[in-house]
């Protein structure tokens, strides 16, 4: 089940399998979180969501964010596409989907989720020598490597806080090994910080292995593939509209072409304010600076695509924005 193909195939046979106990071989999500779920087909497939750019010239152009969209790409399309193909071979999207508790009671047989699920199943008392792991999502093809979302949070202390001293200290309370640490190895979820896991490995390995299965070597080779989406005021709306986007494609066969083209015109003039045809691409850095210094952006490459656009191998890269 590591490949597309694989996948479907396995979701079908486990379809006709078990369709006379009434439980689904193959768990795809239809909302509310088809955005996070549909971006690591997208990372895989060297595509991203998009670019931070020069903050000075998103300024000059009236736009709302200094970042523009990468929706009108082939590794969109080809995602969007992965996710039809499923609808098409008869994996119903789920629509009422609650991290887990479907999977505890055997409404589906494989659950493409996060591993808090895991933990929901440890806490129910099944006998976990017969719960196996992939620790991927599929990829179109062997010679791909896969990607994952990477989890945590965005905190923050507003500026009104009456009491900024205290809040602090109630975070780094919360955020403490002892505490955050502990509730990751109880409940099921991967540690936020690397200290947990220099920390807590034993815990987290006892947790993880549970019926004799070795998971939790798998879960950590998975981790330099996790990657992040970026944090901006405007996630709302974008992530509204990557998820009205796979739904089309989803429940009312939009083509995948069309629907990631008309997407990106949604959110880079709607959305983000720029002028309609704006388009960004991505050049190496030079010791540290861009070609266009008025103009291009330096920023840390992360994903696989800005990773492969760093030929120097230093870390950064440089937007240039081409106006219409």
């Amino acid at each position: 089940m590591t490949t597309w193909d694989g996948y479907v195939q396995s979701c079908q046979q486990l379809n006709e399998a078990l369709s006379g106990e009434g439980i689904q071989g193959c768990l795809l999500i239809g909302q509310p979180w088809v955005a996070d779920w549909t971006l690591p087909y997208v990372w895989m497939n060297k595509g991203d969501l998009g670019y931070p750019v020069n903050p000075d010239l998103a300024t000059e152009q009236g736009a709302a964010e200094a970042w523009i969209p990468a929706f009108d790409s082939q590794a969109w399309q080809e995602a969007l596409t992965f996710t039809q193909q499923q609808v098409e071979m008869g994996i119903e999207p789920f629509t009422e989907h609650q991290f887990g508790p479907e999977f505890v009671s055997r409404r589906f047989a494989t659950y493409l989720d996060g591993t808090w699920v895991y933990g929901l199943v440890a806490d129910s008392g099944e006998d976990m020598s017969n719960l196996g792991l992939v620790a991927a999502f599929p990829t179109p093809s062997e010679a791909v490597e896969t990607a994952t979302m990477a989890g945590g949070w965005t905190l923050a202390i507003p500026s009104t806080s009456e009491h900024p001293d205290e809040a602090w200290e109630f975070l780094k309370a919360m955020l403490d090994v002892d505490t955050l640490g502990r509730m990751q190895v109880q409940y099921g979820y991967l540690p936020t910080q690397e200290s947990f896991v220099n920390e807590l490995d034993t815990d987290f390995r006892d947790f993880w292995d549970q019926g004799g299965i070795e998971r939790w070597d798998r879960l950590q080779e998975l981790a330099p593939r996790a990657y992040g989406r970026p944090s901006f005021p405007t996630w709302p709306q974008v992530g509204s509209a990557i998820t009205e986007m796979v739904q089309r494609v989803m429940f009312q066969s939009e083509a995948p072409a069309a629907t990631s083209q008309s997407t990106q015109q949604t959110v880079l003039v709607d959305v983000l304010k720029w002028p309609a045809g704006t388009e960004v691409e991505l050049h190496d850095d030079s010791n540290g600076s861009c070609e266009h210094a008025d103009v291009d952006h330096l920023f840390q490459a992360v994903t696989p695509v800005q990773v492969e656009a760093d030929a120097n191998g230093n870390g950064s890269i440089c937007s240039h924005v081409t106006l219409p």
